[in-house]
């Protein structure tokens, strides 16, 4: 009856987790990752079989309760679930606890569900197994056990007294003693670009909006409606999306985002979520084939019309309803099913969960960081001195004050600009794509071919939407010049953000494009309407403010010196605004299309087009030359290479529209008779700028390569406006695609337009949602510019020496010399291993310090004295807290001298503390920004170089370890290690092993993956480093 129960076993098989033996307490271990003895398997579990007679009470639930009490730590589960292996491993071989396991998949039916039924009872909000209990008090389930682990309240206080092994080695002395190697364990990242969390709330909300369309769609079909297609469409596009990078990046999943902006989010392991997807998203495409290719013509009768081909596609929908319905209603998801079918029959790999577990907390934490405001005071300007103009100028601000200064209109940076200029280069190509070859502004052959019909009022509401958020910015950023003169000066002269100011240009030049086709040219055709005066009014404003803008920057740029990496591939808006002036003047008619000038149009297009070309050349090849040797750590820089393919498709556009114009005003001349005017060749136009175009696409495609996971060069980080560049490219590459399928009616065009317009849109919604979640939550818009270079070394050295200070005062006030017990012995043991990273970290961090101040002080030489005096100072103490903690090491001092030292430890180290913190501010307020403002990039990158050999390897990989492991946010320990590589490429993979020694195999995939250089020779995914 109790068979399934009633068994002891030290068989890893048995309990289906995949482990590997702990290290021997007097092993040092260089390696971590060495196999595992066959002795040492499963030490620590035990499968639970109790006999009927060990326990009292006549019921099974009462046998049950006893073992929950009699038992320090048990666990409820079934052998092959994930979330049960990764409980036991995390207990029993990177903590070494003793663990009873009870496996309700062993046992009948009739008994398993007596004790999940009195689980639901005992334990509040009970979900699923499974359900652990230490020492009789149920702490819930995988995750909360994770969290307990990953905050340092499941070693510190729910398991103290139960470990098995010593966490500290070498403790005879301070010098020596060193903390346990990190159990490392293995680590499995989802598919394509899919997050390890998604936000549980945005999750139900986009399936309640799917389930809801999905039945308007079937509905739609039912009564003969073509726009029903266009839906499924949308919603295949919508999951496709979802299920490579997850919700965020769909629309819908977005527009949910934006609802719940400003909710604290509930976190759901990615993996299910992103199998939902694939299933949605496999479903919603068959439906749409069928409604694309098995519906029947329009002219025939409804009943006709939908077909049995028509009703297996309605079956679909509804399918899709009911199953996005229950996941919104109850949280149902296919995709948990799924998986959990893999995983019983072993087709899916055990630690898809693992990442999530063990950073749900940190991403909670981070989420909470963000998004909630902070205390930390207003900056101050630092010694001002009015009457001395090269005096000392810096503002004293933290790094928590920058996330929460929200301003609209201090904040509105020329860089906006980009999202009204996006919007409305998607308005350029539905008007391209729509009324422009039936206006005849440019000729078209009444034969073309269009099956991609968009409507005026597309372009005209995208037109709408984007000239009022363009007003409306150019009303902020007037504010801003009347209030905050300087802050506009130094993007007017900033290399990297100047060239933002051809957005506005380049907005002008295409409402001008747009007004201009958009008027009524039937009522007199030797006259232009009102609309269209404005439209060349605005084209001569936005063309000509550009061409001396351009020569302005040309002329800045030969005049100064610039670093390498100061040239920035923003530099090709430069060309974009002169090639896309080019573009219009023939439509526009900047010369009039009636009189003399008529031809001058083609003139003054190929005088903008030239210009283009030669601005173009160069900057192209030294921002690929850039791309191909610099380190490119700076992740908001990367965007501006998609105007590489904005450049090459608006220099062919032009060129093509220009050549055909003049090509069509010599065939006209040539009818009238007029001399010298012999019609060209139209293959001519069709070549060049045909290859141009090419190019443009190809660089596409390299990008697009560029951005899969294996290189992932793009989308590594959170939302920021320059996403809105990838938007404008595509606009660009759209506009293109749909011009030459309009002109010549190539069957190629067509699939290319379709491509390049469905994308375009799909990003436009995406990043725009984006954006107003950012105005919402008032994160990463309108906010400070999240800055770091070579110099933020010292900052996060600082944040991980103040997240170490609180295990130090804890191990600090576990120690109790009356207690002989092992743990006890090991608390000791483990505060001299963290005193000694502390020590190491504070020593050389000491040497780096006074590596800034020299190269400050030769500028400003009085500045840094009080941190001289705080070096001495605390140099001192640590030295004489060592000396303090190696006789509380010491066996031979007496007992109670040893207690009064700890005593004296406990007393002061917590004043220590706070003269430490004092000493960072003092630093962060008066040193770290004067260098950060005054020193070039060179110099900065130099001090970093010199403070690497200031310091020896060994004291590195401490430097390192310690870092990497007290860093609270992961954004933190990726520019930590983009600094140093920043600096010093050529010690990347000697930077990655020492990453790699001291941190856990999901720290080490998620670093990876954000700085690929770090990967050492022998690792998976290691490159050759040339």
């Amino acid at each position: 009856m109790f068979t399934g129960l009633l068994k002891t076993t030290n068989s890893s098989v048995r309990s289906g987790v995949d482990m590997a033996a702990p290290p021997p307490p007097s092993q040092d271990l260089e390696d971590t990752n060495s196999p595992p003895s066959a002795e040492g398997l499963n030490i620590h579990l035990k499968v639970i079989t109790p006999v009927l007679q060990d326990f009292h009470g006549a019921q099974l639930i009462d046998k049950t309760e006893e073992l929950i009490q009699s038992t320090s730590v048990l666990i409820f589960g079934r052998s092959w679930c994930p979330l049960y292996k990764d409980a036991v491993e995390l207990l029993t071989q990177a903590l070494t606890i003793d663990t009873s396991v009870i496996l309700l998949d062993e046992m009948e039916h009739r008994q398993a569900k007596l004790i999940l039924n009195y689980l639901k009872k005992r334990v509040d909000k009970f979900k699923s197994t499974p359900v652990i209990f230490i020492r009789g008090n149920c702490i819930g389930g995988c995750r909360e056990l994770f969290d307990l682990y990953t905050s340092n309240h499941l070693e510190r206080y729910t398991l103290r007294g139960l470990f098995q092994r010593v966490r500290a080695l070498h403790t005879e002395r301070v010098e020596t003693s060193k903390l346990l190697p990190k159990y490392r364990g293995k680590a499995v990242l989802l598919p394509a670009w899919f997050p390890a969390h998604v936000n549980d709330y945005e999750v139900r909300l986009s399936s309640a909006v799917l389930a809801c369309l999905s039945l308007v769609a079937a509905a739609m079909v039912f009564t003969n409606i073509d726009s029903a297609r266009w839906i499924v469409f949308v919603m295949a596009l919508d999951q496709f999306a979802c299920a490579l990078a997850g919700p965020s990046i769909s629309p819908f999943g977005s527009i949910a985002m934006a609802f719940v902006a400003r909710k604290k989010p509930d976190l759901y392991p990615g993996a299910c979520k992103q199998v939902t997807a694939i299933a949605g998203c496999a479903l919603a495409s068959v439906a749409c084939i069928v409604f694309f290719l098995g519906h029947k013509n329009e002219a025939s009768s409804p009943e006709a019309s939908v077909g049995a081909v028509g009703y297996f596609g309605c079956g679909v929908m509804i399918i899709l309803a009911v199953m996005w319905g229950l996941e919104a209603s109850s949280g149902v998801e296919v995709g948990k099913r799924v998986l959990n079918i893999g995983f019983r029959i072993g087709l899916l790999p055990d630690k898809l969960y693992r990442t999530h577990l063990l950073t749900h907390k940190e991403a909670l934490d981070t989420w909470l960081y963000r998004f909630t405001l902070s205390d930390s005071p207003k900056p101050i300007l630092g010694q001002p001195n009015r009457y001395n103009p090269l005096a000392l100028k810096y503002k004293k601000k933290s790094e928590e004050w920058g996330k929460d200064d929200f301003d609209p209109i201090r904040h509105m940076r020329i860089t906006y600009f980009v999202m009204p200029a996006s919007i409305a280069g998607l308005a350029l190509v539905y008007k391209i794509g729509g009324s422009l070859n039936t206006s005849k502004l440019i000729p078209v052959s009444d034969d073309t071919l269009t099956i991609l019909r968009i409507q005026d009022a597309w372009f005209q509401a995208f037109s709408s939407v984007a000239a009022f958020i363009f007003i409306f910015m150019m009303f902020m950023y007037f504010t801003k010049a009347l209030i905050f003169v300087d802050k506009v000066k130094k993007e007017w002269y900033c290399p990297e953000q100047a060239t933002s100011f051809s957005y506005i240009f380049i907005s002008c030049i295409i409402f001008g494009f747009l007004l201009y086709g958009n008027g009524d040219a039937n009522v007199d055709p030797n006259h232009d309407s009102s609309t269209q005066v404005l439209g060349r009014v605005l084209y001569w404003v936005g063309s000509l403010a550009h061409v001396i803008f351009s020569i302005m920057k040309l002329a800045e740029w030969i005049g100064r010196r610039l670093e390498l990496d100061h040239i920035h591939a923003n530099w090709a808006l430069l060309p974009i605004g002169l090639a896309l002036a080019g573009f219009c003047t023939p439509i526009v008619g900047a010369l009039s299309h009636h009189g003399p000038f008529n031809n001058g149009n083609a003139w003054l297009g190929r005088f903008y087009l030239a210009f283009a070309q030669i601005i173009f050349t160069p900057i192209y090849v030294i921002t690929l030359y850039r791309a191909f040797t610099s380190h490119n750590s700076d992740f908001r820089e990367r965007h501006g290479m998609w105007l590489w393919v904005a450049a090459q498709c608006m220099l062919g556009l032009s060129d093509y529209t220009i050549c055909e114009y003049d090509y069509s005003n010599r065939v006209s001349d040539s009818a009238l008779g007029t001399p010298g005017s012999a019609p060209l060749n139209p293959l001519l136009c069709g070549d060049r700028p045909v290859r141009t175009v090419a190019g443009g696409v190809f660089l596409f495609l390299v990008l697009c390569w560029a951005t899969l996971p294996r290189n992932g060069f793009f989308f590594r980080e959170e939302f920021h406006m320059g996403y809105w560049t990838i938007c404008f490219a595509l606009n660009i590459l759209s506009a293109a695609a749909t011009f030459f399928y309009t002109t010549n009616g190539w069957y190629l065009g067509l699939i290319a337009e379709m491509i390049t317009i469905v994308c375009s849109a799909f990003a436009h919604v995406v990043v725009f949602m984006h954006t107003v979640t950012g105005l919402i939550r008032k994160h990463g818009v309108c906010t400070s510019a999240d800055r770091y270079g070579p110099l933020s070394i010292i900052r996060y050295t600082h944040s991980a020496m103040r997240e170490s200070r609180e295990k130090l005062e804890y191990f600090l006030l576990t120690i109790d010399l009356d207690d002989e017990s092992p743990e006890s012995r090991d608390n000791l043991g483990i505060f001299a291993a963290h005193f000694n990273h502390f020590r190491i970290v504070h020593e050389e961090h000491m040497l780096h310090d006074q590596i800034l101040i020299n190269a400050v002080r030769e500028l400003f030489p009085r500045r840094g004295r009080r941190c001289d005096d705080d070096h001495r100072d605390l140099e001192a103490a640590v030295v004489e807290f060592s000396a303090l903690i190696n006789m509380v090491l010491d066996p031979d001092v007496a007992l109670d001298q040893r207690k009064d030292i700890v005593a004296q430890l406990q007393l002061q180290l917590p004043s220590f503390f706070h003269r430490h913190e004092r000493h960072l501010m003092s630093e962060e307020f008066d040193v770290l920004p004067v260098g950060e403002k005054y020193l070039s990039l060179s110099m900065t990158v130099e001090l970093v170089r010199e403070m690497w050999k200031v310091t020896p390897p060994e004291k590195w990989d401490v430097i390192i370890d310690f870092t990497l492991n007290n860093l609270p946010r992961h954004t933190q320990r990726v520019r930590f290690l983009k600094v140093l590589i920043w600096c010093m490429p050529e010690r990347s993979q000697q930077i990655g092993s020492m990453a790699y020694r001291n941190v856990d195999a999901i720290m080490w995939e998620r670093l990876r993956c954000d700085v690929p250089a770090i990967v050492p020779r022998g690792l998976p995914h290691w490159r050759r480093d040339y």
